[in-house]
């Protein structure tokens, strides 16, 4: 062999070693600088929809939980309105929010505790309601669909109108008693 060949494969193997370097250097700062969408424990994928229960109009509604945090021990969740010239403000919003204070909660759907809902594992989760059943909800209503996730800290809310914006889009219209044409008078 050469001493040019040699030289020419030492370039060549100088080169091929400086791309990986620098292929696995970006990979790194890939793989660190992606996070997931949200990092906050919150609930998603909310549908609801009519069903009797117990031969009454109600609901359904189910919804996926994400709980991120190790630290929380339960959620609570519920469905809430404020009403007109009571928005939570800044300083009061969880106390709202966990039932504390009174005029916001509607009707408590109820509460799944840190062991049926891992962390970092999309957890489903259902809740019906009659209405008129221990609560005030008609059909047709408008209402925030609202998570406390509660712990050894102060509560983190999710889809709390506060402020006059609900930003996590979790408002839901509650769907109203299907009319059945067989059933219905002549008119």
């Amino acid at each position: 062999m050469t001493r040019r060949t040699t030289t020419r494969q030492t370039l060549i193997d100088r080169v091929h070693v400086e791309f990986l370097v620098r292929a696995a250097a970006f990979t790194a700062v890939i793989v660190l600088c992606v996070q997931p969408a949200h990092a906050d424990s919150r609930h998603e994928r909310i549908s609801i929809r009519r069903i009797l229960v117990g031969g009454k109009p109600g609901f359904k509604l189910k919804m996926t939980l994400r709980r991120v945090s190790p630290d929380q021990k339960r959620v609570s969740l519920s469905l809430g309105k404020a009403p007109a010239g009571v928005l939570p403000q800044p300083g009061n919003y969880r106390d709202y929010a966990t039932g504390k204070k009174q005029g916001y909660l509607r009707y408590k759907l109820g509460e799944v505790k840190q062991a049926d809902m891992p962390v970092n594992t999309p957890t489903e989760v259902e809740f019906q309601a009659a209405y008129g059943d221990g609560n005030d909800l008609k059909p047709g209503d408008e209402v925030d669909v609202v998570s406390a996730w509660e712990g050894d800290y102060s509560p983190h809310v999710w889809g709390m109108t506060r402020f006059g914006v609900n930003s996590q889009d979790t408002r839901v219209v509650l769907p109203g008693p299907k009319a059945n044409p067989s059933t219905e008078s002549p008119k």
